[in-house]
């Protein structure tokens, strides 16, 4: 484990410490990620159980896939896409980076619609 990672582990167990009851993230509470009072950290089931709640908080829409008039020419495939089209737009993120921004936020700044602060 890193210690970038560590530092994060550390910030978040913190932050359960201090026993809130649950903060919500769009639908997703704390409590959704505890497991026998454990937080999942591991991404693979942070996403299973994010899925999870999205799908009982979400209703299946009706999609219209016939699309005709102005908008079909819109929604044909591309006959040709460069190769390196989309390269900047997927770039992976570079943990230390986003850690070293977060770190550097300014203090005492309104939270935001999620209603998160950056100070832990």
């Amino acid at each position: 484990m890193s210690e970038a990672e560590r530092v994060r582990e550390s910030q978040i167990r913190s932050a359960i410490d201090k026993r809130m009851e649950s903060f919500e993230l769009d639908k997703i509470t704390l409590n959704h990620l505890v497991v026998d009072g454990e937080l999942v950290l591991e991404p693979a089931l942070v996403k299973a159980k994010v899925d999870a709640v999205m799908k009982e908080w979400t209703r299946k829409r009706d999609v219209v896939s016939d699309i005709t008039g102005v908008w079909s020419r819109q929604y044909q495939p591309l006959e040709y896409v460069f190769d390196n089209a989309f390269s900047g737009v997927i770039s992976l993120i570079d943990f230390d980076k986003m850690f070293s921004v977060v770190l550097n936020l300014p203090d005492e700044k309104a939270a935001g619609l999620s209603g998160i602060s950056n100070e832990l």
